[in-house]
C-alpha cells in the first residue's frame, strides 16, 4: 500500500487537513492517489521527511516479509535500527548529490532538499557542514552500506563470491555448449 501511495502521489491529492504537504489547502479537488486521501497524506509525509529515499521503506518491508516467510531472517531491534539508519543515510545521500531528482523539490513540495527534511538536516546541516561534501559522502555512503549489510545479512565478500561462482558457472556452461555444438558439427560432417 505504501508503494502504491508513493508512485501515485502528487501534492494536489493531499487534502486540506494536511496543509504542511498540501498544494491546494482549502480547495476541493478529486483525489487521484491509488490509496485515496490516507495514501496521499502518508506518501506526502514520507516524501516530506525522507524525499526520494521514501521508496526504500516499502522495499525493505517487502524484503523483511519475504525473508520471514522463507524463514531466513527474523526482525529484531537491531534490524529495525538498521532500517532507520539506512533510510536516514539514504535521505542524506540523496540530499548531498545533485545529479538526480532536481525537480522533486518543486514537484513533490519538499522542504529545501531532494532528501526531505531528514536528508537536509542530517546531510547538509550537520554532517555536510562538518566534513564537507566529499567527506560526508564517504561517511554517509559507508553507513548506508553497513546498514544494508545488517538488513540483508549478505556480506560484501559473500556477495562477490556468489557473483564470481555464478559467472564461472555461466562460462563453464557456455564452454560445454560450444564443445557439444562442435562435436555435433563434426559428427554431421563425417556422415
Amino acid at each position: 500500500l505504501h508503494f502504491l501511495a508513493l508512485i501515485s502521489f502528487t501534492p494536489y491529492d493531499v487534502p486540506a487537513v494536511a496543509p504542511l504537504i498540501s498544494r491546494h489547502a482549502g480547495m476541493d479537488m478529486p483525489n487521484g492517489n491509488f490509496i485515496g486521501p490516507v495514501g496521499a497524506i502518508w506518501a506526502g509525509y514520507s516524501f516530506f521527511f525522507f524525499g526520494a529515499a521514501s521508496y526504500l521503506l516499502p522495499a525493505i518491508m517487502i524484503w523483511f516479509a519475504v525473508a520471514n516467510l522463507m524463514g531466513f531472517r527474523v526482525v529484531n531491534w537491531k534490524m529495525l535500527m538498521a532500517v532507520l539508519v539506512c533510510i536516514v543515510s539514504a535521505a542524506s545521500l540523496v540530499d548531498l548529490q545533485n545529479l538526480f531528482f532536481d525537480s522533486w523539490i518543486e514537484d513533490y513540495n519538499l522542504p529545501k532538499s531532494r532528501g526531505g527534511l531528514v536528508g537536509y538536516v542530517a546531510g547538509q546541516l550537520t554532517i555536510g557542514k562538518v566534513l564537507g561534501p566529499v567527506g560526508s559522502g564517504v561517511l554517509i555512503g559507508t553507513v548506508y552500506l553497513v546498514s544494508l549489510i545488517v538488513i540483508t545479512g549478505l556480506h560484501p565478500f559473500q556477495f562477490v563470491q556468489i557473483v564470481r561462482r555464478d559467472v564461472s558457472d555461466w562460462f563453464a556452461r557456455q564452454r560445454t555448449l560450444r564443445e557439444e555444438r562442435r562435436a555435433l558439427a563434426e559428427k554431421e560432417e563425417r556422415q
